[in-house]
């Protein structure tokens, strides 16, 4: 998908889920939404790395409640 498209498709999700259909400043709320996503750099590479996901699983607190998804931190770190 073209970047703008995905922007466009993201700022309408948002809508709905927030249902801002109604809401009072909609007009900005909806343009700070499109100008969140940072500008395309072409010459740099911006996967994710193991390395990073890994220290971010490391940091996380064991005990807590899960998530929407119902997987907890300790299934996260197990896995």
């Amino acid at each position: 998908m073209e970047r703008e498209k995905v922007k466009e498709r993201w700022t309408g999700y948002c809508s709905e889920l927030y249902e801002i259909t109604d809401m009072p400043g909609k007009e900005s709320f909806l343009k700070e939404l499109s100008e969140m996503t940072p500008p395309p750099s072409d010459n740099t590479d911006d996967s994710i790395l193991w390395e990073e996901v890994m220290d971010a699983v490391k940091r996380l607190k064991r005990n807590k409640s899960p998530g929407n998804d119902g997987i907890t931190v300790e299934m996260i770190k197990t896995g």
